[in-house]
């Protein structure tokens, strides 16, 4: 169950255009849970396989590409090697699905990626004050390991959600979400504002808030 401040905080997430709105189409979130499905056999989708993922909820997938631009990450050759922080391109932190090896662009991302799929996942990163190595082993349930024990994650919450693409957000918000070594480390380090401290088990409950509508279309 999400605590008054997470259930807050989730709100001022989405009002900035972080997470999935509740007022999402239903074939819409079906696409997203299809293409994060897709990602996770470990290969980048072509433009055609994206292509038919879309036209089978019938939206086309040039629809697809505009209002999800800030979630798709494409390569030159346009195939998909990245959605909703789920991403084939090495990145600091490291996600196991099913025993293969996927990228992150923030460490919450990890937290989505375990809700949406219904899958337990290992995140492997490191402090970004202190290059101290956190794992955290989520199941759908909940945090079931970390170490070390006292980890913990930041959120900052975007001023607006005027970010149009991946660099964005990324920039605007994914490098300000990390796994940090201790509270007291994140907190001397934390420099930018609007950013907050939350325990793994309040992250974990914030990802679900931020997916409902997907974790819904998936079930």
């Amino acid at each position: 169950m999400s605590s008054p401040r997470v259930t807050e905080l989730a709100r001022e997430l989405q009002s900035a255009g972080i997470g999935i709105p509740e007022t999402v189409p239903p074939n819409l979130a079906r696409i997203a849970v299809a293409i994060y499905r897709a990602l996770a056999t470990g290969s980048p989708l072509a433009p055609t396989q994206l292509e038919s993922l879309t036209s089978a909820s019938g939206v086309p997938a040039d629809l697809v590409r505009v209002a999800a631009a800030r979630w798709l990450e494409l390569d030159e050759a346009g195939s998909l090697t990245g959605f909703g922080g789920l991403t084939l391109r090495p990145t600091q932190h490291r996600l196991i699905l099913d025993g293969k090896d996927f990228y992150l662009w923030c460490a919450l991302d990890g937290f989505l990626v375990a809700h949406v799929l219904g899958q337990p996942v290992r995140i492997e990163t490191l402090c970004p004050a202190t290059g101290t190595p956190i794992e955290v082993a989520v199941s759908r349930e909940g945090v079931e390991h970390l170490a070390p024990s006292d980890a913990v994650m930041s959120v900052m919450v975007p001023e607006s959600n005027a970010a149009c693409s991946v660099s964005e957000t990324r920039r605007g918000f994914c490098d300000f979400v990390s796994f940090y070594r201790s509270e007291q480390v994140a907190f001397e380090s934390m420099k930018r504002p609007g950013t907050t401290v939350v325990t793994m088990d309040q992250g974990f409950a914030l990802a679900r808030l931020l997916m409902l509508p997907l974790i819904n279309a998936s079930s």
